[in-house]
């Protein structure tokens, strides 16, 4: 085995490494455990703990999609005042020699409505597990 070999192999497990909190979030330690403990200990619920996350993600999603659709709003204005050759690479996306973007608001409230449910789905497991620590031992892991 020659030294690239490895160090391709060594950067494949590199990766694999820092994808596994991805795989398997629900056994990873949470990143705030104290706070999780001292909410549980001041009376708050489990659920309130899981809505409290399921919420953060939630408004996360909201914020990024809204960042992401002013951008792309600018984006496409900023490419609709330039013109391009009709026969070019990106002639089939022309319309007059300028790129012509067809949106609809059905679609972008399917967009909104399934990123901001692919990230509740993504925080739910991770929620349930932080609802379900004991006050004194989060307290004492944090």
């Amino acid at each position: 085995m020659q030294l690239d070999e490895r160090l391709y192999e060594g950067q494949a497990e590199a990766r694999t490494a820092r994808a596994l909190p991805l795989v398997k979030p629900s056994e990873q330690p949470l990143c705030c455990t104290a706070e999780i403990g001292t909410m549980r200990a001041m009376g708050v619920q489990r659920e309130g703990v899981r809505n409290i996350f399921l919420w953060e993600a939630l408004f996360v999603a909201l914020g990024g999609t809204a960042l992401g659709l002013a951008l792309a709003a600018m984006a496409m204005v900023g490419l609709g005042f330039v013109t391009f050759a009709a026969g070019g690479v990106f002639g089939i996306f022309l319309n007059e020699g300028r790129f012509a973007f067809d949106l609809s608001l059905l679609t972008i409230l399917f967009d909104i409505a399934l990123v901001c449910l692919m990230s509740v789905a993504a925080v739910y497991l991770p929620a349930r597990a932080a609802a379900r620590l004991q006050p004194a031992e989060a307290l004492r892991a944090g």
